[in-house]
């Protein structure tokens, strides 16, 4: 039975969500987008994928990992898609893929 975003699997003592991060500037009159797959780890699950959003967009701007994206005045960014992780399994895919891209929220409601 696949896990709503109310609950993630909880694997190695926290709960992991992917989000998408979308990078963009204009060039001209056209926008350029890039796309950076995170995983997201926090000890408490979120209620839903607003809370989630909000906390990742707070923590992106203290992560010295995403300097690059918030000292550069040209580069807008948004969130989008996110999803729970289901499994340790799952986790382990994810972590071959973005090993270099994991921000951990410590966010409070």
């Amino acid at each position: 039975m696949p896990q709503s975003l109310l609950t993630p699997a909880l694997v190695e003592g926290e709960y992991h969500y992917t989000a998408c991060l979308s990078p963009f500037f204009y060039e001209g009159n056209d926008k350029v987008v890039l796309d950076v797959c995170l995983l997201v780890a926090s000890q408490l699950a979120f209620s839903s994928s607003t809370h989630l959003i909000t906390a990742v967009s707070d923590t992106i701007p203290n992560d010295e990992d995403f300097q690059w994206l918030t000292s550069n005045s040209k580069l807008q960014w948004s969130i989008g898609e996110v999803k729970p992780v289901e499994s340790a399994s799952e986790l382990a895919a994810i972590r071959k893929l973005v090993p270099h891209h994991r921000i951990f929220v410590d966010y409070e409601w």
